[in-house]
This record gives C-alpha cells, structure tokens and sequence, in this order.
C-alpha cells in the first residue's frame, strides 16, 4: 500500500468459498499521517485529545496528547468497597496513558451498581441514578480513586459525572430544578473528596519547611506567607479541606508566636470562605441566613 506521502486509505476485504461465492466482507481505512511533533513525549500545552482510545498508540500517532477515560460506577465497585482496579478504566488506562506520554481525565459516572440504585416508587427509570442516600459512598470512590493517582501527574483532571443535564434529568424525568439540585449534592460531595488529600509533593514542602523553621526559627513567619502563597489557587478554587489541612499541620511545628498568627491565618480563610459563600447565595438570588 502506498504510505509514501499523507492521505486515507479506504481498505476492504473479502471472505470467499471454495467457490468464489463471497461470505463476508470489511471495510476499514488507514490513515497515513506525518510523525506527530510530540510523539514519544509530553506535551502538557497540547490539548489535541480522544475520549475513551481503544488503541492508544494509534491515538498517539494521530498526534494526540490527551484522553478522557469515563469510569462507570456499575462496573468498577461491585460490592461496596470493592474496586476494581484492574477494570480497562483505571490501572490499566493509567499505565497506558504515562507510557504514551499523555494526559489523562478520569470522569467518574454516576450510573450506580444495584446495591446503590434507587429505587423511587413509581419512577423504575430512577434505578439508573445512585440513592440520594448513597452519596457518601459516591465520594468515598471518587476520594479512594484521586488517592490513588494523586501522585500520577499526568492524571490532571477528575470530573464529576458526564452531561449531568441529560442524565439527572431526562433518565428519571425530573424538572429541572430538580434534576439540578439532585445533581448538586452529589457534585459537591464528589468535588470536596477529590480535593481533599494533601499530595506527597505536598508533604515534602511541610517537611522542608519544618526543617528550615528548626534550624532558624526566625523564618517562621516567611514560611506562613510561602504556604500561603503556594495554597492561593486552592484557595481561589474553594478546595478548602487541603487548605485547612496544611495550615494545620505547618501550625503544629512553629514556634508558639507564630503558631498563633498561623492559626490567625487560618481562621481568616474560614472569614473568606463564609463571604464567598455569602456572595454565592447573593448572586443565585437565594435568601442569605
């Protein structure tokens, strides 16, 4: 076949009899394509991405740089609290997707196992969401999942659920109100369980400015204002839990002046959070208590 310059080839084949009668028959196509730019390596700038790849050498060649894996709450926890993690959806893609040297979105989809289903009286098609009253398992997948691949850079994205418009309203005919307040809780309690694990990374910087603040402890107070800093888009994202999480534990090593003006700090944020909270409300029209 002639792969000499770019172009798509059209293939078909052909299954005779021993009398040339024709049997079955396949059409495919095979598309010749210049060496991607970035093939063999990372390309964090490269959003050029394929959802659900099949062949991930292939989707490499085509010069993509990124994929989108849903994991299906049905398929990947049987039992609770038993994971499948060696479903096509996790371990499997994860290694994959590092060995081509591409970006990863986990979109963790609400279609529930039976023993999380719900059973709405007089509203079967509702078994196709997870129970109201199942949410906190909903969140201890998505926490367990993003403790997993914490420390997988190249896994930069958990999404909570897929079109959640479509699926939290037109499976169980819910209004839209509904639907949306449906989809609410479960977004938020998949959201905070994604967001609240401190990185390894993480733990290294506490552990070299505890180090630092024990040989000087006059850099107390830099060290207060580098973790604020360093926390600032955690901060602008409302991923409160790591932030609580890491002022706490710089706190527990300073020296007693500075561990209370960290826990001053500390108590700032829960003052930001109250007002953005506030504001949130204000703006969506809601009543402020």
């Amino acid at each position: 076949m002639p792969t000499a310059r770019p172009g798509y080839l059209r293939l078909k084949a052909e299954l005779q009899d021993a009398q040339g009668r024709q049997r079955a028959s396949a059409v495919s196509g095979l598309a010749v394509v210049p060496r991607p730019r970035y093939y063999g390596q990372w390309a964090p700038r490269c959003y050029f991405g394929i959802q659900s790849i099949p062949n991930m050498e292939a989707a490499e060649r085509l010069g993509a740089k990124a994929a989108r894996q849903f994991v299906f709450w049905r398929f990947t926890e049987p039992a609770p609290g038993r994971i499948r993690w060696d479903s096509p959806s996790l371990d499997p893609v994860v290694a994959d997707t590092r060995r081509h040297r591409m970006q990863l979105m986990l979109t963790v989809v609400l279609m529930p196992p039976r023993w999380a289903a719900w059973d709405l009286a007089g509203n079967p098609k509702a078994r196709e969401l997870p129970d109201p009253a199942r949410v906190s398992d909903y969140a201890r997948l998505v926490r367990e999942i993003a403790a997993r691949y914490r420390d997988q850079d190249h896994v930069t994205t958990l999404e909570i659920e897929n079109e959640p418009n479509l699926t939290c309203m037109r499976s169980p005919g819910f209004t839209l109100e509904r639907g949306a307040d449906y989809f609410a809780r479960f977004l938020k309690a998949g959201s905070a369980a994604a967001n609240e694990n401190i990185s390894d990374i993480q733990n290294d910087l506490l552990d070299a400015l505890h180090k630092r603040i024990a040989r000087d402890a006059a850099y107390a107070p830099a060290a207060t204002t580098f973790l604020r800093e360093h926390l600032a888009l955690w901060t602008e994202n409302h991923l409160w839990a790591v932030v609580y999480r890491m002022y706490a534990a710089l706190a527990a090593f300073m020296p007693e002046a500075e561990r209370r003006r960290t826990e001053i700090a500390l108590a700032s944020i829960w003052v930001q959070r109250a007002f953005d909270e506030h504001e949130r409300l204000l703006k969506a029209g809601l009543t402020v208590p």
